[in-house]
């Protein structure tokens, strides 16, 4: 009599004590703090976005936004489970930061490292200062970094012993990668550099087919979906640092997969070196070699592309930080285990790592407790405003914060400028863009508030400032001045209720030598709105210029205003900053209003004078030179 053979007995996997201790370990390092400090402006957005239906998060994403619309998707569905307060739209980043541990253990597994290269990945990982802090921010970069860990080891077991299935889930997760991000498309080609290398070697086995098809799959999507977005997109925030070269954009691609938001240039300099260091320290490995490549390739891209289109943000190089982390880890085990083929050597190796994850979480906190290095309070002013802005004192924001100040403050009587549902940095705020705006949220209004952040790029010449400032007490009388982090909130009161202002400019009749098109600027004239009068303290005097694309003014260039007689005699001389906030570096033409106060001797007689602008830089005087006529009356 015969039996049939029984099947062997599968036994569960084990499962290693010492990765659900480093998996806590990320996790208790990631909660805390989650509502220390309130939403900046772009958790704002994604917060107030996924609240909205799936097809206005899909139409807003595809036409206004630059990042593709699965983060916010995932939030929508988790902000209807959990709420969306501060600490639960933050919540889901953390979970994909404890996802993006795991990944790293099962990435080194992968590159066929033992158990203790691996714990010591996944444990640099989970206490690694970028890892941390994207995890506790509602946008989409800790799930962007969760997904570039899955395509790389998804790659690494396709290039291995990879079968269809493998390579489908890798094509998967270039698509999904993408999806949260358009920057995925860069990780996408950094690893298809790898796969095409390798598919030169594999053609004789036939294993290289399944990758190909994987490989055209992504490829059409993503070139599909790149074609859809590019067709129905409106130009909206287009740059950064949009003024910084490849070498610099590389340096703080560099150190940013390291410690977040660095400020000055010395501390990001030397963290860069030791990125880069780390990075040669895991290219020495000979099973790591391939992650040093990758994370290399992945962060060179990106600052490729932002140095072409001048778009950048310290964010965008950090999508393989996790890579970086986990390939460190692992070869600080590898190398000491290999000086020391000992026990002895296996509990240097990993002492070393448990300091580094030490080191990593102290910087982290440091980083974090730093007064500087918070987000901007705009928690603080909506409860600022709440209890002392009255009903009829309607508020102004610049640039459009609308989503992060309706999640704090809610419904109410405020606006934005520019008038956009999204930030357009094309656009700087003129005359004539703003005066309808004013006149018609301000008309018959006894005061207004003004809330301000980094206007640099949108209001340079402060020319909103200006125009309240007109109709203010006593003219003279400027704002009162409430600072929060990183914002500045103004009261004005009027002296009279507010009176609509003329929306058209008056012709100007300047003389305007012609222009150097080498240098930055361009002369459109100046104006006198308002005759000033023999024996007052000053005149106000409108400017307006035109920037050159891709042509950098220097931040202190200043106007030097020279006033003379009917005879030519100079009276006075008065020299100012352009643009009290400077003049920004973009790849596009910019207006910039300047808005001048300029003293007036006090035995200055009534009369017609020439008032001439000549723009200079600390090195020489460029054009072109504005003359204007101006008049002094009597008193």
């Amino acid at each position: 009599m015969t039996y049939p053979l029984s099947r062997p007995e599968r036994r569960p996997p084990r499962i290693d004590a010492w990765v659900l201790s480093i998996l806590f370990l990320g996790f208790t390092l990631r909660v805390p703090g989650l509502s220390a400090q309130g939403l900046y402006a772009e958790e704002g957005y994604s917060t107030v976005l996924a609240q909205d239906s799936i097809g206005r998060i899909l139409a807003q994403t595809a036409s206004l936004d630059s990042n593709t619309p699965l983060h916010y998707l995932l939030l929508s569905g988790w902000i209807r489970a959990a709420g969306s307060s501060e600490f639960s739209v933050r919540a889901l980043s953390v979970f994909a930061g404890v996802v993006t541990i795991a990944l790293a253990y099962q990435l080194m597994k992968a590159c066929g490292l033992p158990a203790g290269a691996r714990r010591c990945a996944a444990a640099l990982v989970a206490a690694w200062p970028v890892c941390i802090s994207f995890s506790q921010e509602a946008r989409m970069y800790a799930l962007l970094m969760c997904l570039t860990t899955l395509s790389t080891w998804l790659l690494i077991r396709g290039l291995h012993n990879g079968g269809r299935g493998t390579w489908l889930l890798w094509s998967a997760a270039h698509i999904a990668t993408f999806a949260t991000h358009v920057f995925g498309a860069l990780i996408f080609g950094a690893q298809l550099c790898v796969v095409v290398a390798w598919w030169a070697t594999q053609r004789e086995n036939g294993r290289w087919r399944h990758a190909a098809i994987a490989l055209a799959l992504t490829a059409l999507v993503l070139g599909v979906w790149m074609a859809i977005i590019l067709s129905v997109s409106v130009p909206a925030s287009t740059t950064y640092a949009g003024g910084l070269d490849l070498l610099q954009l590389m340096t703080q691609g560099l150190a940013a997969n390291v410690m977040p938001r660095l400020a000055s240039g010395e501390e990001i300099l030397a963290v860069a070196i030791l990125a880069l260091m780390a990075m040669l320290f895991i290219l020495l490995s000979r099973r790591l070699r391939l992650l040093s490549l990758l994370a290399l390739i992945g962060i060179v891209a990106i600052c490729a592309f932002s140095a072409w289109t001048g778009k950048f943000s310290w964010r965008y190089p950090t999508l393989v930080a996790p890579l970086v982390a986990a390939g460190l880890g692992a070869a600080v085990w590898q190398s000491i285990r290999s000086a020391a083929h000992t026990p002895a050597g296996r509990l240097v190796a990993g002492v070393v790592v448990f300091i580094a994850c030490i080191l990593g979480s102290v910087a982290f906190l440091a980083w974090r407790n730093d007064p500087a290095n918070a987000n901007e309070d705009y928690r603080g002013v909506a409860a600022y405003l709440r209890q002392h802005a009255r009903s009829d004192e309607p508020i102004v924001m610049i640039p459009n914060l609308s989503h992060i100040f309706g999640y704090y403050y809610g419904a109410g009587d405020w606006h934005w400028l520019p008038p956009a549902e999204m930030i357009n940095l094309q656009d700087t705020l003129d005359f004539e863009s703003v005066v309808p705006w004013l006149n018609q949220w301000l008309s018959g209004r006894q005061g207004a508030w003004l809330l301000l952040y980094d206007e640099t790029l949108l209001d340079p010449s402060h020319i909103a400032q200006t125009l309240l400032r007109r109709q203010s007490v006593a003219l003279t009388h400027d704002a009162d001045v409430q600072q929060f982090h990183n914002l500045r909130l103004l009261h004005y009161t009027f002296f009279q209720p507010y009176q609509p202002l003329p929306e058209q400019l008056p012709a100007m009749e300047s003389t305007i030598e012609p222009t150097d098109r080498q240098r930055g600027l361009t002369g459109l004239g100046c104006h006198q709105f308002q005759a000033a009068r023999a024996g007052d303290a000053w005149m106000e005097i409108f400017c307006f210029w035109q920037t050159k694309p891709y042509v950098q003014l220097p931040y202190d260039t200043k106007v030097s205003f020279r006033l003379t007689d009917s005879a030519g005699k100079q009276v006075l001389q008065s020299d100012q900053m352009i643009a009290l906030e400077g003049m920004p570096y973009l790849p596009f033409e910019k207006p910039i209003t300047g808005v001048y106060v300029i003293p007036l001797p006090g035995d200055l007689p009534a009369g017609e004078y020439v008032l001439h602008a000549i723009p200079y830089t600390p090195d020489e005087e460029i054009s072109p030179r504005v003359s204007t006529e101006v008049k002094l009356l009597t008193p």
